[in-house]
C-alpha cells in the first residue's frame, strides 16, 4: 500500500499549510493509478526522517508542491536537495499564488504546472508527465549520497527556559524575541506556537509578554476557510479590481516590531509613576497626557522615540548593532526589511501590490511608503496638520508643493493622519492631542485634504489593524467620515480585520455592533468583521488576488 517503501511511485514533498490541497492531490492520484507517498501516513513510532528519505530513495517521481511556504521550508529543500543528487524525475506543481522566478533553483529548469484551483484539464496533464516517468525510471546512482540531516530548529534552550521554576521579566522578553524570530518558518511554527502558548500561560508572565504572544500567535494563525469570510474576501478584490478600495492601517500591525500601546504605556506608567487609577495603566493616552503635564510635551516625545530605539535594540540586536545614529524611521524600515523577509504575506508588501490610489495610517513609520517603493510606485506622504502652532515648521503638503498632484495608482498618497515621526510633534498621541485633533478638523476639513475625502466616498473601506479599545479606532472614524459621505458608504461594502486582537470569535459580534455605532455615531454604513489576524487576512488576499490576475492572463 501507499506509505509503504517500494509501494508509492510518486513522493509528494509538500508544507503543512498546503496540507489540504495535497490530501485531494494525493486522492486524485491514487485515482489515476498513481500511488503516492506523503508524510500524513508515517505511523507513530516511526523515525519520521528516516522514512522521509526512505521513501525518496523507493520513488521514482519526486513531486514538489510549490507555495510560499515550500520554497522556504528546510524540510522541502533537503527533500529536494536529497532527490536532486538521487536523480529523480521531478516534478513540480504550484498550488498557491507564487512568483515563479523565485522558486528554488532545482525547480527553474523544470515546467512548473500551475494547480491554483486544479481541473480535469490540469490533472489530465499531470497524469501524461506522470507516465512517462513511470514508463522510464531513473536508476539510483551506484553510491548513494550522504542523506541530509534532520531539519528541525533546535529549541533546548527555550524549552529549558520554560522549565525553569522563575522566569523574571528580562529572560521572558528575550525568550518571546527568540519564539518570535522563529514561528515564521513553516518548519518550526508547530513547536514554536507550542513554547509560545506555555509562555503566556505561565503564573509569572508579564502583562506586555503574554500580550506579545498573544500577538504572535495570532498572527500566525492560518486564515479562515468558511463561507462568510470567503465572501468578505471577494468583495475586497472586487473593490480593488475598480480601484474603488482604501486600506486604513492602524498601530497595531507593528506591533511585533516596536511594540505595542499597551506596552508603552505600561513602561511609561512605571517609569513615571503614574499615580492615578491603576487599571488605566496601560490606557497610553492618559499616561501620556500625564507624564507631558508633569514633566514637558517635548519630554514625553522625545521618550517616545526612545521607547521605540530601545524595543528594537532589544528584539533585534543584531540589526540594530552599529545604527544609534541613524534617523529613527531609518532604523524601524531597516530592521522590518531585515526581519520580515520570511513573512508568507507581509501587510504592508500585500497592500503596496494593490491597486490603491490612497493609503490612510495611523502609524507614524515610513513603512507603507517603503512597501510601494519596492513595488515599483512613487508614493507622496502627508499628514494631517491639525496642530496650528507648529504649521511653520512643517513641510507643505504635495498637494500644494507638486501641484497638480492626484493620487494615482502608480503615484498614491500615504496620508499619516495622526501624524509622522519625521516631525514628533505632529503626533497624536495624548488625550488632548485626540479632542485638539477632533476640534481642528471640525473647525477646518480640509485638514483632511478633499482629494482624501473623495476617494472616500468613492470607495469601501478596508480597516486592519485596529482595537476595540483603540483611540484611534474612535477618533479616526468621527474625523474622516461625515454625515454626507456616510450617505455615500452605505451603498458600498466596507471589511475590517483584527479590530480586537481577542483569542476567539466570541465579541465579533460586539464588534460588529461597535462599529456601526462609531461609524458616523449610528449613520448607516456598516462594517463586517474578518474575525482573524491581518497576517492571515492579507494571505488570503494575496492569494486570492493573484488567482484572479492568473485568471484574467488565461
Amino acid at each position: 500500500m501507499a506509505g509503504e517503501a517500494g509501494a508509492a511511485t510518486v513522493f509528494i514533498s509538500y508544507a503543512r499549510a498546503d496540507a489540504d490541497a495535497v490530501s485531494r492531490l494525493r486522492d486524485n492520484l491514487v485515482k489515476q493509478d498513481h500511488p503516492a507517498f506523503f508524510d500524513q501516513e508515517i505511523r507513530g513510532g516511526q523515525d519520521w526522517w528516516e522514512v522521509i528519505l526512505e521513501n525518496i530513495r523507493a520513488c521514482p517521481i519526486f513531486l514538489f508542491v510549490l507555495s510560499p511556504d515550500s520554497a522556504r521550508s528546510r524540510a522541502c529543500l533537503a527533500e529536494l536537495k536529497y532527490a536532486a543528487d538521487l536523480g529523480k524525475a521531478i516534478v513540480p506543481i504550484n498550488v498557491r499564488p507564487y512568483k515563479i522566478e523565485e522558486a528554488p533553483e532545482r525547480l527553474q529548469q523544470s515546467n512548473i504546472l500551475k494547480f491554483i484551483n486544479p481541473d480535469v484539464g490540469d490533472y489530465n496533464e499531470l497524469d501524461t508527465i506522470l507516465d512517462g516517468h513511470e514508463d522510464a525510471p531513473p536508476e539510483l546512482p551506484a553510491v548513494l549520497p550522504d542523506p541530509p540531516p534532520t531539519p528541525i530548529a533546535d529549541l533546548t534552550s527555550e524549552r529549558e527556559m520554560l522549565e525553569s521554576d522563575s522566569l523574571g521579566p528580562r529572560e521572558q522578553r528575550e525568550l518571546v524575541a527568540s519564539l518570535g524570530a522563529k514561528v515564521g518558518n513553516p518548519d518550526d511554527r508547530p513547536a514554536v506556537v507550542a513554547l509560545l502558548d506555555k509562555l503566556k500561560r505561565r503564573d509569572d508572565v508579564t502583562v506586555a509578554v503574554a500580550e506579545e504572544a498573544t500577538e504572535l500567535l495570532a498572527r500566525h494563525r492560518q486564515p479562515p476557510s468558511d463561507a462568510q469570510s470567503a465572501r468578505l474576501l471577494r468583495s475586497v478584490v472586487k473593490a480593488l479590481d475598480r480601484k474603488a478600495c482604501v486600506p486604513i492601517l492602524g498601530s497595531g500591525m507593528t506591533n511585533w516590531l516596536v511594540g505595542s500601546r499597551k506596552l508603552l504605556a505600561q513602561e511609561w506608567a512605571q517609569q513615571y509613576n503614574y499615580p492615578l487609577h491603576l487599571g488605566r495603566r496601560d490606557d497610553l493616552p492618559q499616561v501620556a497626557q500625564y507624564i507631558s503635564v508633569t514633566e514637558k510635551d517635548a519630554v514625553m516625545r522625545e521618550d517616545l522615540g526612545e521607547f521605540y530605539r530601545t524595543q528594537l535594540a532589544s528584539s533585534f540586536p543584531d540589526a540594530v548593532n552599529g545604527h544609534a545614529d541613524k534617523r529613527l524611521d531609518d532604523i524601524i524600515v531597516d530592521v522590518w526589511k531585515h526581519e520580515s523577509g520570511e513573512m508568507v504575506a507581509e501587510p504592508h508588501r500585500v497592500l503596496a501590490g494593490m491597486p490603491c490610489k490612497i493609503y490612510i495610517t495611523a502609524q507614524p513609520t515610513g513603512l507603507l511608503r517603503e512597501a510601494l517603493i519596492a513595488q515599483g510606485k512613487s508614493p507622496r506622504e502627508d499628514f494631517c496638520r491639525w496642530k496650528e502652532e507648529a504649521e511653520d515648521d512643517w513641510p507643505p503638503s504635495p498637494f500644494e508643493s507638486q501641484k497638480p498632484y492626484k493620487p494615482s495608482v502608480a503615484e498614491p498618497l500615504v496620508f499619516h493622519v495622526f501624524g509622522t515621526l519625521d516631525y514628533s510633534d505632529s503626533i497624536v498621541i495624548t488625550e488632548d492631542d485626540y479632542f485638539d485633533f477632533l476640534g481642528a478638523v471640525a473647525e477646518e476639513p480640509d485638514l483632511i485634504p478633499h482629494q482624501v475625502r473623495e476617494l472616500i466616498a468613492e470607495s469601501s473601506l478596508l480597516f486592519l489593524g485596529f482595537g476595540l479599545q483603540d483611540w484611534d479606532v474612535r477618533v479616526l472614524l468621527r474625523a474622516l467620515v461625515s454625515p454626507q459621505i456616510a450617505d455615500d458608504l452605505e451603498r458600498k461594502k466596507h471589511v475590517a480585520a483584527e479590530i480586537d486582537p481577542a483569542d476567539n470569535a466570541e465579541f465579533a459580534d460586539g464588534a460588529r455592533e461597535y462599529l456601526k455605532d462609531y461609524f458616523g455615531r449610528g449613520r448607516k454604513p456598516s462594517i463586517d468583521i474578518f474575525w482573524s489576524s491581518v497576517e492571515a487576512f492579507c494571505e488570503g488576499l494575496q492569494d486570492l488576488w493573484a488567482g484572479r490576475v492568473e485568471e484574467g492572463a488565461r
